[in-house]
């Protein structure tokens, strides 16, 4: 009786040690960890893609805004309204953007005595697409410099003297 019993352990253990050791259905579960990887892996790459398409696209804004600026003689809040309308065209997603344009005068440079040289600066702040349009607020800063160029009014020879 106790060989029968000794036995029957063995074959239970046995029986036990094989359940643990088959590999059936293990295929699925690697499978959907393999697959969740590779989901996690995609997404990241489409959202570095597209955060270097909105730093491409707000750095092209910026210089096309600041170009036009200066080849028009345009006024700060012309270049701002300009500026808008470029990011809501291209980018649609930059509506909360901070755009700050400045005149600078433009001195020590040998200049055109029938000309004055003023220095056009827009700056363009908005967010930096993380999780994809969220991000934090003061994620992209891009400044684009544009020397504009208009002519000197005439002195009036009877106001001098």
């Amino acid at each position: 009786m106790r060989k029968n019993r000794e036995l029957h352990c063995q074959k239970t253990w046995h029986r036990l040690r094989e359940r643990v050791r088959d590999e059936r259905g293990n295929q699925i579960a690697s499978h959907i960890m393999v697959q969740t990887l590779v989901l996690i892996v995609i997404l990241a790459l489409l959202q570095l893609a597209y955060s270097f398409h909105v730093r491409a696209t707000v750095i092209d804004v910026t210089a096309q805004a600041a170009r036009r600026g200066a080849l028009l003689g345009a006024t700060p809040a012309e270049v701002e309204a300009r500026t808008r309308q470029l990011l809501a065209q291209s980018a649609g997603a930059h509506q909360d953007a901070q755009v700050e344009v400045k005149i600078l005068p433009l001195t020590g440079a040998e200049q055109n005595p029938d000309q004055i040289a003023d220095l056009l600066s827009v700056k363009v702040t908005t967010r930096l697409p993380v999780l994809v349009k969220f991000g934090p607020q003061s994620g992209l800063s891009f400044e684009s410099h544009q020397i504009r160029l208009r002519p000197r009014p005439p002195v009036n020879p009877k106001a001098g003297g």
